[in-house]
């Protein structure tokens, strides 16, 4: 133990959560979901400004999401830190179901009732106290939570005193950062992840302590300003 407020690498077990570089329809500011969407040439360069990142962590471990914007992510690191890729179907993005391949101006035009309902909710006060949206065919979040623990539960007990890097997508870091933070998924998921983003979680004896949250200084670009989103 190095002191009171340090802990020493082998009592942890580093988590890197990596969101993949930029897709058309995430400029196009289309809700992606699990539809397998590739990188576009700016997402590929800034996944080759993640993978020099990421020489910095010595990284043990490198899984991603199936989908290919995060594969492609991933092989990129895989090059630069010289470790395989393993792919995990627990990291895939969220299944948003009938909101799946939307923009927001074609679901306020099609699905009105929808578009409405969703926007009282967004904007309600700091939590929002009506219940969550029921979107059809959407993963529950119950299923949501299971899988976030669950990839958590597999970087506590098999990489005590490793750094894992893990590619995957919006939807499922939030919600991961959300659970270890002690919230609830029922609520709007007060972080934001950006396209190339990491944010570190320590496993402290399992306990996890974030220490950084959405960082992109390595893409060199202007953090932007947020609002709350359907996930």
């Amino acid at each position: 133990m190095k002191g009171f407020f340090d802990a020493s690498q082998d009592e942890v077990a580093r988590l890197i959560l990596i969101r993949h570089g930029r897709t058309v329809s995430n400029q196009e500011g289309r809700i992606l979901g699990t539809t397998d969407d590739p990188l576009e040439a700016h997402g590929l360069l800034q996944a080759e400004a993640l993978a020099e990142r990421m020489t910095e962590y010595g990284v043990n471990a490198l899984y991603a999401s199936p989908l290919s914007r995060a594969r492609q992510t991933a092989a990129a690191i895989s090059r630069c830190v010289g470790v395989d890729v393993q792919i995990d179907p627990d990291l895939i993005e969220y299944d948003f179901g009938e909101l799946s391949d939307f923009t927001i101006h074609a679901l306020k035009e099609q699905k009105p009732v929808l578009f409405e309902e969703i926007n009282v909710w967004i904007n309600m006060g700091p939590v929002a106290s009506m219940p969550r949206p029921v979107l059809q065919n959407a993963e529950s979040m119950a299923q949501l939570a299971t899988r976030a623990l669950r990839f958590g539960e597999k970087i506590v007990t098999q990489h005590q005193g490793n750094v894992v890097a893990a590619v995957a997508h919006a939807g499922i870091i939030r919600a991961m950062l959300t659970l270890w933070a002690g919230g609830s998924l029922e609520n709007r998921f007060p972080f934001r992840s950006d396209n190339a983003s990491i944010s570190v979680v320590d496993f402290y004896h399992g306990v996890p302590c974030i220490r950084l949250f959405n960082d992109i200084t390595h893409l060199k670009t202007k953090l932007g300003f947020g609002r709350p989103v359907v996930l």
